[in-house]
């Protein structure tokens, strides 16, 4: 689960300004509802305020292509820290999201899954920015040249982490493992997710590529070499 940078033309025939105006009443009561669904949407207020203008009849003109660049660090889906619900942005579900952005496209495209921890539901608005580096194949340390970010969801399994990560640097994921740089832990339960394995906000993590030979660079020796001093 990811933020996409994308962009859509809206449909040929627009429609009609009642329907537009029951998809406003239902977005709107939709904010008193509990949580409920898999996946939720965000929408920048400043274009929201443009379209509820002209669904009020307060301006004759449409509000163009949905915008949510105000949200997102410039030229990037990274959202600007420290963002408000109902200030910045307002959360909708996909139905809703699906039938304004089948009308009006737009970008950047940010869906948020909704997680659980313990008993309390929350969107979560801000995904894990995680660091990945490279474990050299002759076992020396670690490529300071290799570093790159991911933006990924706390509820995204190792396997499904692998999987994006290896895409950062065209790896074959069956020949790469993850090393969590703190603990110096192989991630090795694929259907775990990051939250049950305690990954957090700007962790950094290795990935070892198994060698043409079948061994591994750091042949499974935690202290082989210090980790840690290479990282930074």
């Amino acid at each position: 689960i990811n933020a996409e940078y994308g962009h859509v033309q809206a449909m040929t025939s627009p429609p009609t300004l009642k329907d537009e105006q029951k998809l406003f009443k239902k977005i709107t009561k939709q904010e008193k509802k509990e949580l409920d669904e898999e996946t939720y949407y965000l929408l920048a207020t400043k274009w929201f305020k443009k379209w509820s203008d002209y669904v009020h009849e307060k301006t004759r003109e449409r509000p163009g292509s949905i915008d949510n660049t105000s949200l997102c660090v410039e030229g990037s889906a990274k959202l600007i820290p420290g963002l408000c619900e109902n200030y910045d942005y307002l959360l909708i579900i996909t139905s809703h999201w699906e039938k304004l952005f089948s009308w009006y496209g737009g970008s950047p495209v940010l869906s948020r899954p909704l997680i659980q921890n313990g008993k309390e539901k929350r969107v979560e608005v801000y995904l894990l920015q995680l660091k990945f580096k490279l474990i050299k194949q002759d076992g020396s340390g670690i490529d300071k040249d290799s570093t790159k970010d991911l933006s990924v969801s706390s509820i995204v399994t190792i396997n499904q982490l692998k999987t994006q990560a290896c895409k950062l640097y065209d790896l074959n994921p069956k020949h790469v493992r993850i090393w969590n740089s703190t603990t110096m832990n192989l991630l090795l339960e694929d259907e775990k997710t990051l939250q049950e394995e305690r990954i957090m906000y700007d962790h950094v993590l290795l990935l070892e590529k198994q060698k043409t030979d079948g061994t591994w660079p750091k042949s499974g020796k935690k202290k082989s070499y210090n980790i840690p001093s290479m990282i930074y």
